[in-house]
């Protein structure tokens, strides 16, 4: 090593740490308001779908219907109606309702028959035949939208959770933590929305039982990691007991400790 690495315990700065907890919550939350959020709006796509399949098998058909309304089209694969159907009771009273219906990768043949049923209990709820044509669209649409609200909700829940592992990392490395050296074995440019941003460093090395780690660790542009040789062919890892198999790569400047020096 160039110098010996401080005693323990080391203290992790203030910024690190709040960076990491209120970064992590925050994503956390965020994560629990994309799930939430895409429940509520599939729930209500379903029970729409159920009700329209209800007033369908068990509603009188119009005396006359027509419908007028918008198609929207985005990227070729998703189709949101909103239509006005009017149509006619026994009685042959008009009347008229909304009706709105998402498909994923179908669309409705507008050429096709067209016709009303509603509830004989309730004539203000009323099916059409296009959102009914439309079952297997609308179902595929609920679907594709429950597994983008699961992957959104869900990477922003693993994110917060990786930022407050970092800090528990980074605290238990600060109170107990074997330094171990670690072989440089490619650098990497670390490319965000094609700008480079830092270089991300991989390496390999053993523990103090003899046991493979290989990982990587990512520094900004103007970071630095705790090189252990002059060379730079070397890393300086910390490693402890409670957190098996995870290196913390500190920077030059001991980051994300208080170096002695300054504390």
């Amino acid at each position: 090593m160039i110098t010996p690495f401080p005693d323990r315990p080391l203290r992790v700065r203030g910024s690190f740490a709040t960076k990491k907890l209120l970064g992590g919550i925050a994503l956390i939350l965020l994560g629990i308001g994309f799930l939430a959020l895409f429940i509520f709006i599939e729930k209500e796509s379903i029970t729409q779908v159920l009700e329209d399949r209800k007033i369908w098998d068990t509603g009188v058909p119009a005396s006359f219907s027509e419908v007028q309304g918008n198609e929207r089209t985005k990227n070729f694969i998703f189709h949101e109606y909103d239509l006005v159907v009017r149509y006619g009771d026994k009685e042959m009273q008009a009347r008229s309702a909304r009706v709105k219906f998402d498909t994923f990768l179908t669309s409705v043949d507008q050429e096709g028959r067209q016709e009303a049923r509603y509830l004989e209990s309730d004539p203000s709820k009323v099916a059409h035949s296009w959102a009914m044509d439309a079952l297997t669209g609308r179902w595929l649409a609920i679907g594709f939208m429950g597994v983008m609200g699961l992957l959104l909700g869900g990477f922003a829940i693993w994110g917060g959770l990786g930022m407050i592992g970092q800090l528990t990392l980074a605290k238990r490395c600060g109170r107990r933590s074997d330094v171990v050296i670690l072989e440089i074995t490619n650098v990497a440019p670390n490319v965000v929305n094609g700008k480079q941003v830092g270089l991300v460093y991989f390496f390999q090395g053993t523990d103090g039982d003899g046991k493979q780690l290989e990982g990587k660790t990512a520094f900004k542009t103007k970071e630095e990691p705790l090189f252990a040789d002059e060379e730079r062919k070397h890393l300086v890892g910390l490693l402890n007991p409670a957190s098996p198999g995870k290196v913390l790569v500190p920077h030059r400047d001991l980051y994300p400790f208080v170096s002695p020096v300054r504390a």
